[in-house]
């Protein structure tokens, strides 16, 4: 688990790395303005005034690096849940299988990580796991993860410990004793066997979730539906009475999350001294920095660095913090975790920079995520009073 949490760090600071180098390159030519001695470098002193709101961001995209599944109650967010469906692949073209009967049928999906708090004991979390038929195509479908709750029919339910599921690796449901396959799949008419076109218009898919956990003692898991090792497998009988074994992949196909979030029961939102963000099309918040271009009156014509500093409250828990927070800027300005003082540091010079010089903007909005917020179930409670806005600015030598 902790291989597979290491790699996504990677990918996420890597992320965060080119942000930043975009950044530093804009950095130097603020330097070369100084370096002609016509200009100036100040600290800024003066007053600047920050509004914070928190908001429902309904719009991530139900793509994402991971399939997430699971649920929990989150002492701050309220209800949380996820859930994913899948398509998976005839294994080639013009499939005959003449099965009399199957033998064994079952679902294996690669384990990748858990989000939840981290002084739980996996061997007591246990998920209620749904699996579904999909009645409706998937291909062409709208992939905003609130529109994803696709229709479907009930196959088969299972209580499944985490602790097992980290054990094996793996999710592995076995639909053996339910009947399902041979007529759903194996059986079907020959022109549905036809190709993958075909076949995925007679049979649409699966959607997995789970039964509400309506307490901490749940969370998030990651599942790498991507993997070779992502797969339905097959073993029937045939009419000559020959054993076979099929693998119907999902590694290439359609692959959409699913999210909800139920906030009634949660004061979270309106919590004057915190704000908040939520991964899984959650919680978003704005930081508005008004009053920025009067500095163009005051003398200034550039940012030398500007670096906003925002810290995690003491409330946060023990749930795992985030990596990376992302701006959502034209230059999608990015920040690292910085876990001896757990703060986040945000180099906006050039976003200064633009307002300062504008005639027609005053403030500057910025719209703050969590990185990747489609891919993980990240959230953090930042602190509204331990916020920090550090201005070196650029002005004319008189």
């Amino acid at each position: 688990m902790l291989i597979h949490y290491f790699s996504h760090l990677i990918i996420c600071l890597l992320f965060v790395f080119t942000l930043f180098s975009c950044q530093n390159e804009e950095s130097l030519i603020g330097d070369n303005i100084i370096n002609n001695g016509k200009y100036i470098v100040e600290n800024y002193d003066g007053d600047i005034d920050m509004k914070i709101t928190s908001e429902i961001d309904d719009s991530v995209s139900a793509l994402g690096l991971k399939s997430l599944l699971g649920s929990y109650l989150d002492p701050y967010f309220g209800q949380t849940n996820a859930a994913f469906s899948f398509q998976v692949k005839l294994p080639a073209n013009s499939m005959n299988f003449n099965a009399q009967n199957i033998e064994n049928i079952f679902l294996n999906i690669p384990y990748e990580n858990f989000y939840g708090e981290t002084n739980l004991n996996s061997s007591s979390i246990e998920f209620i796991i749904n699996v579904h038929q999909l009645n409706e195509n998937i291909v062409n479908i709208d992939t905003t993860a609130n529109a994803t709750n696709f229709l479907s029919s009930l196959i088969y339910s299972t209580t499944t410990q985490l602790y097992d599921i980290q054990s094996n690796n793996s999710l592995q449901i076995n639909l053996t004793e339910t009947g399902f396959g041979l007529n759903e799949i194996l059986n079907l008419n020959p022109a549905d066997l036809e190709n993958n076109e075909s076949f995925l218009n007679a049979f649409n898919g699966f959607k997995l979730d789970v039964s509400p956990v309506t307490s901490t003692n749940g969370g998030i898991m990651y599942f790498d539906t991507a993997s070779d090792s992502a797969f339905l497998q097959i073993e029937y009988v045939n009419l000559e009475g020959i054993i076979d074994t099929v693998n119907f992949e999902i590694g290439s196909q359609k692959k959409l999350n699913y999210f909800t979030h139920d906030y009634a029961n949660s004061a979270v939102i309106n919590d004057s001294t915190l704000f908040l963000l939520q991964s899984m099309g959650g919680v978003m918040s704005t930081i508005e920095i008004e009053g920025l271009n009067s500095l163009h009156n005051e003398g200034y014509i550039a940012v030398n660095n500007a670096e906003l500093t925002i810290s995690v409250d003491e409330e946060n828990g023990s749930f795992p913090l985030p990596n990376a927070l992302l701006i959502d800027a034209e230059t999608n300005t990015g920040a690292v975790l910085d876990s001896i003082n757990n703060t986040y540091t945000f180099n906006i010079s050039n976003l200064i920079t633009d307002i300062i010089n504008s005639e027609e903007e005053d403030a500057l909005q910025l719209k703050l995520y969590t990185a990747y917020n489609n891919s993980n179930a990240d959230r953090v409670l930042l602190n509204k009073s331990n916020i920090n806005l550090e201005l070196i600015l650029i002005k004319e030598n008189n």
